[in-house]
């Protein structure tokens, strides 16, 4: 059992690589986008990277481990929901003065 546990905590976590990837390559691409003047926009993945990993952590039989911060700390669509907080709070403070 802990063998399946593991294989699919490995799954989920390469799974989430494979989300933080596609979120670059859409950062990439509305850089590109945006350089070359065209109306397009391709929208990232917020937070599905870490909650696959969230999810891989609680599965994996040795518990989360350092492993589980690397993607998150590189897939933008992370940042997004780590600094959201933060410039709500800003946009709310300076509406209230």
């Amino acid at each position: 059992m802990a063998t399946v546990g593991f294989i699919v905590a490995w799954l989920l976590f390469l799974l989430a690589i494979v989300v933080a990837l596609v979120n670059w390559l859409c950062f990439f691409r509305n850089y590109r986008n945006r350089v070359r003047g065209v109306a397009k926009h391709h929208s990232i993945i917020p937070a599905l990277g870490f909650f696959l990993l969230i999810i891989a952590g609680l599965i994996c039989p040795r518990g989360p481990g350092v492993w589980i911060v690397v993607p998150v700390m590189l897939d933008p669509g992370t940042w997004v929901v780590i600094v959201l907080p933060f410039v709500m709070l800003r946009a709310w403070l300076s509406r209230k003065t």
